[in-house]
């Protein structure tokens, strides 16, 4: 139910405007409309949201930290790390930066150590000294297998070769001054492998310790997490605060809101305990009032499935009850096996005993879900889906064979009775969003005119289908149907314009009547129900097949194990694609082919201005 809506002018005095607007967001009924003109002063105060957004980044940076400490089994210190929140919000970056830098250092010196590897572990400070008391110019090189046998070196004392690898060769030179040699690579170190592993090791311990600092942090993520929501409040409290306009030498502060019904006792009762004058006002021109939906039960998942689409429009009447009976039908047409169904039932009655107290929106997401796989259990009984068996089957062919409704195309008739039902479906979804089209026009907009064409097209839509499907076998009631279609298609030319003006007949009445078209598309839409139903079934014989061609190919003991992954394997990944065309296309079907005759949307969510931290607590 889309609740009314009052847009109010609030007045008090200046002084007690700050009391006020607390008390305000603590009661959490109203949404603010701050004043966005020019020919009054507001209150203008200098309000952003950086510490918000601040302590916020710190609450991802210690989320991410402890999914980090899970990784690595790392035990995370029970209790506050004796921190405040806005301590742990200023050091938190400094900590994160100096992980960063430390962990940028030490894969620079592992890469330098790693060079130093193939020589092995010497003392830099031993050789220095024997080149200066042995007047010896020492020097390292690499050269490529391709040049090693042919290398000349003149002027050398001694050589000596360290290592070799499959590339190169690695070989010291020892000369009285130093060397130039062709086709090798002179390599000159300031720091032997001992002293590199002397600082890695050391980085690495501060790296542990900055890590461990952190980790001890993460035990206060929740007081970090309150305190983004309490910066979050001062934020929407300033913002409110800011809209205010100031009257009388700033002695009086006005400010406008928007209460919905079920709240309009609530504030009064808060705006007797000032002395506030509150007044209604009408909406300006073209200003959108705020949607406020009041659902429960049924009525509260179907709210959830409208959401992801769009916000109905505040003349809109609310379509959660309809978009849930719809989709359910849609969904469980389109899942339609009774063993994915029972599969997936079981599974969720045993993640909601696993959370034991979930939120409010996983509470209702688990409950669509369980009334959708009932849904799609129910059809798929109905016509004797159960993991793609055939009736023969000695386990379960029992509820293949009491299908009341049979979907074997193989058997003459039935494909042309499934497509059939989907057509008609699709004609009595779009006949319902016609006709709360028309009582939404008549009751609600006061628009009996603008009800008419919507009410035409109804008898339209259906002789025109009675034409098509009886012009063969029935000719005198497709012929009937065809005259009906006819004059809905001449009311609709005359009356969509809603005017007298012959040029707006004409163009609006040919715009009217070009809705038939958008009718035909919309209603050959609804045959991906069969479709999709039919594709789902054929995938799971399949694999069925697949598996017990496996099963037959050999001894048992060799063949039981890869059939049955392959069962599994392949009955999983149809299970994922039947849920996956069940809510794509099921949903589908009401925000696109439903939504268009019925649905104006494009409305903006009520948002209270109320405090996050209170009601989280």
């Amino acid at each position: 139910m889309i609740e009314r809506m009052r847009k109010l002018l609030v007045m008090g005095p200046e002084n007690r405007k700050e009391e006020f607007l607390a008390r305000l967001q603590s009661a959490g009924v109203v949404q603010v409309e701050p004043y966005r003109g020019a020919a009054l002063p507001v209150d203008g105060r200098h309000v952003v949201p950086l510490k918000a957004d601040l302590a916020l980044s710190a609450y991802r940076t210690l989320q991410r930290y402890q999914k980090q400490a899970h990784k690595e089994g790392t035990a995370l210190p029970a209790g506050s790390c004796g921190l405040t929140p806005q301590q742990i919000i200023d050091e938190l970056p400094q900590l994160e930066d100096r992980i960063r830098i430390l962990r940028d250092k030490i894969q620079q010196l592992s890469n330098k150590r790693e060079s130093i590897e193939p020589w092995g572990d010497f003392d830099l400070a031993t050789l220095d000294t024997i080149r200066k008391q042995g007047r010896l110019a020492i020097q390292f090189w690499e050269v490529a297998h391709a040049y090693a046998d042919n290398l000349v070196i003149d002027g050398a004392l001694a050589v000596m070769e360290v290592t070799v690898d499959p590339e190169r060769r690695y070989f010291l030179s020892f000369s009285a001054r130093p060397l130039q040699l062709a086709d090798c690579l002179e390599i000159r170190y300031d720091e032997d492998y001992r002293t590199l592993t002397g600082r890695i090791d050391t980085l690495k311990k501060d790296f542990a310790d900055t890590t461990a600092r952190i980790y001890a942090m993460i035990g206060s993520i929740d007081a970090v997490f309150r305190h983004y929501l309490h910066e979050l409040d001062l934020f929407h409290y300033g913002t409110a605060a800011w809209g205010t306009v100031k009257l009388l030498d700033d002695a009086v502060f006005v400010l406008q809101a928007w209460c919905p019904a079920h709240a309009e006792k609530e504030l009064a009762t808060i705006t007797a305990e000032f002395p506030i004058q509150v007044e209604e006002i009408a909406p300006d021109e073209g200003e959108r009032v705020p949607t406020f939906m009041a659902n429960e039960g049924v009525r509260a998942l179907g709210e959830d499935l409208v959401r992801i689409y769009d916000t109905p429009a505040y003349r809109d009447w609310d379509p959660s009850a309809w978009i849930f009976f719809s989709f359910l039908v849609f969904y469980s047409m389109i899942f339609g096996d009774a063993g994915y169904a029972l599969t997936l039932i079981a599974l969720l009655l045993w993640v909601k005993h696993k959370v034991k107290s979930p939120a409010p929106g996983l509470s209702r997401f688990l409950n669509l879900s369980l009334a959708l796989s009932g849904g799609a259990l129910v059809y798929g009984l109905l016509t004797g889906g159960f993991y793609g068996f055939s009736g023969d089957n000695p386990l379960f062919g029992w509820v293949v064979r009491l299908a009341l409704i049979n979907t074997d195309i193989r058997q003459p008739g039935v494909l042309g009775n499934m497509m059939t039902i989907s057509i008609v479906l699709g004609l009595i979804h779009i006949t319902v969003s016609l006709l709360l089209k028309s009582f939404r026009s008549i009751l609600s907009l006061r628009d009996i005119a603008g009800a008419i064409p919507n009410l035409a097209w109804i008898p339209g839509i259906w002789a025109f289908y009675a034409w098509v499907t009886l012009k063969e076998t029935d000719p005198a009631t497709a012929a009937l149907g065809l005259n009906i279609f006819y004059g809905a298609v001449g009311i609709v030319f005359l009356t969509s314009a809603a005017s007298l003006n012959p040029l707006r007949i004409l163009f609006r009445g040919f715009l009217g009547v070009y809705n038939g078209v958008q009718f035909f598309a919309d209603i050959l839409s609804y045959l991906r129900i069969f479709a999709l139903g039919l594709s789902g079934a054929l995938i799971a014989q399949n694999f069925n097949m697949l598996a017990m061609m496996v099963w037959d190919a050999g001894p048992l003991f060799f063949t039981i194990i890869p059939a049955t992954l392959i069962f599994v394997a392949g009955h999983a990944l149809n299970i994922a694609l039947c849920i996956m065309g069940g809510v794509i296309h099921g949903l589908r079907l009401n925000f696109l082919e439903w939504y268009r005759w019925c649905f104006d949307g494009g409305g903006r969510p009520f948002k209270a201005f109320k405090s996050l931290l209170t009601e989280r607590t």
